[in-house]
């Protein structure tokens, strides 16, 4: 979070954040993104602010599936 200012004693103007969410397959990218919009729109109706949200989606989560490669992985970590 950065309010622009590295003073303790101040109020912002204004406020930035930036968050990376790090999710498994048992949830959905896009459905994260309404959520997260869903969340902006009820902080930003409790208060005479502004919230913005831009969300950059970089992929879904998947789980690679057993074979070769994964035992290539698995006797690297093991080594």
């Amino acid at each position: 979070i950065d309010v622009g200012n590295p003073a303790t004693n101040v109020i912002p103007a204004r406020a930035t954040a930036r968050l990376n969410i790090r999710f498994n397959p048992a949830h959905d990218g896009e459905a994260l993104v309404a959520w997260l919009s869903d969340e902006c729109r009820q902080a930003e109706a409790q208060f005479a602010g502004k919230v913005t949200l831009d969300p950059r989606l970089t992929g879904n989560a998947f789980i690679t599936e057993p074979g070769p490669f994964v035992d290539v992985c698995a006797g690297a970590v093991q080594d």
